[in-house]
């Protein structure tokens, strides 16, 4: 028999607004690419190579609409800068990506939250970073084949796998 309190955390668990999250995500060659960049430039603590994605909206309030936004794909971006983001030191990589920034416009426009004061299209690219940032940029194109929305969940993942 099961006991009220594990009904309720299971009934509440069922309810929750688990959020909603949407990436750009680069060709498999252009991933590749970039990571070989890294490499060559001696970075440590890399993030997965097929992790590699330019977040649009990483909402805390459920919009399932996202996914019915209207992307013509693919979408380019330029590398632009480095940045080490958060208290976690995440080494960023940039871009200048326009159409990003229109896209997470309209998420905002759907009723998305973000926790952030300012949308920065960028690819995350290694973790926990110590030093300086890199002092060039790559210097290749960076190609968008996919828009992933999903769920903010236990099985949440930016990879194209899921």
């Amino acid at each position: 028999m099961k006991l009220f309190s594990e009904f309720l955390v299971e009934e509440v668990a069922k309810t929750k607004d688990h959020g909603t999250y949407a990436a750009l995500l680069p060709t498999k060659e252009c991933r590749e690419k970039l990571y070989k960049w890294m490499e060559e430039q001696s970075i440590a603590r890399l993030v997965d190579v097929e992790d590699y994605h330019c977040t649009i909206v990483y909402s805390t309030k459920s919009v399932p609409a996202v996914a019915d936004i209207p992307v013509a794909l693919p979408i380019k971006a330029t590398c632009k800068e480095w940045k080490v983001f958060g208290d976690d030191k995440m080494l960023v990589l940039v871009l200048t990506a326009p159409r990003a920034q229109k896209l997470f416009d309209k998420t905002i426009k759907l009723g998305a939250v973000s926790d952030y004061p300012e949308y920065v299209p960028h690819i995350t690219l290694a973790l926990r970073y110590r030093g300086e940032v890199p002092k060039e940029v790559p210097d290749f194109e960076i190609e968008f084949v996919k828009f992933k929305v999903g769920t903010i969940d236990e099985d949440f993942s930016y990879s194209d796998d899921k």
